[in-house]
């Protein structure tokens, strides 16, 4: 996820040479067609991640958020807990020093807890977040056979909700 205006810069830039990569193949490419086809196909599909990923950030920053946010723990990895926390943040236009001076915390624990590859959350920890961003966090316990989607909110693998008395 992108977390600031420089990351989403670079990703920009990212996606400008890849844009530039993939013409180069279409229109100077010594290849088969076929073998033309699946490069283009291949950097197309990079190019759609770094999109979504520069529309999720815009999102974020125009305070479009659910009421609910869900994050899964897939594969023992949390790295959906560290998304929902940078794109919460980034919809209060917080910076993660903002977000440390409300927590009593340093920015690089911040930085530590949105990381993708952190794994040390504590539920104390998480619920502090939780309230500091405006949400209070709910934890489910569903079956592995369970509908990827909810219906309810309440089915919900982990999730952080707006309180009932808050906007």
């Amino acid at each position: 996820m992108i977390a600031n205006e420089q990351q989403r810069a670079i990703v920009s830039r990212q996606l400008e040479e890849l844009e530039a990569w993939r013409d180069q193949v279409l229109h100077e490419s010594p290849q088969t067609p076929f073998q033309t086809q699946v490069e283009a196909a291949g950097i197309e599909k990079m190019m759609a991640r770094l999109q979504e990923e520069i529309s999720d950030y815009e999102s974020a920053r125009a305070g479009e958020i659910p009421p609910v946010v869900t994050a899964r723990v897939q594969d023992d990895s949390l790295s959906e807990i560290a998304g929902a926390l940078v794109r919460l943040r980034i919809a209060r236009g917080l910076r993660q020093e903002d977000l440390a001076r409300a927590l009593g915390k340093s920015q690089p624990s911040i930085a530590r807890w949105e990381a993708e590859d952190y794994d040390g959350y504590t539920l104390k920890e998480l619920s502090r977040l939780a309230r500091a961003l405006g949400y209070q966090l709910r934890l489910s316990f569903v079956t592995p056979d369970g509908p990827n989607e909810p219906e309810n909110p309440g089915d919900q693998t982990a999730s952080l909700s707006r309180p009932h008395n808050s906007q």
